[in-house]
């Protein structure tokens, strides 16, 4: 498990163009022996290493499973998220 979090870190989060795009996300790192049945039964969290990305309504948007995920669509990902977010975020203002 642990080894499968530190191939996901150095492939995919540790390179530039995730990294930068990272800066566009409030980042939180769970243990995952530590969180609650509920959280694991809502999440459907059985497999690790698992990220989830929820926009700011807190609905789960997307999740990257796979150590072998290529930087560069993760980077794509994240900012087409971002920028759903960011739209949805001046909707909400306007109300």
């Amino acid at each position: 498990m642990i080894r499968r979090c530190m191939l996901m870190e150095k492939n995919i989060f540790s390179t530039k163009q995730v990294r930068k795009a990272s800066t566009l996300f409030h980042c939180l790192v769970c243990d995952f022996s530590k969180m609650s049945k509920q959280l694991k039964k809502k999440y459907k969290l059985t497999i690790v290493p698992k990220v989830l990305f929820f926009d700011v309504k807190g609905r789960k948007v997307w999740q990257l499973t796979s150590t072998k995920a290529k930087p560069a669509g993760v980077a794509k990902k994240m900012l087409k998220i971002a920028s759903a977010s960011k739209k949805l975020l001046k909707a909400m203002n306007k109300k």
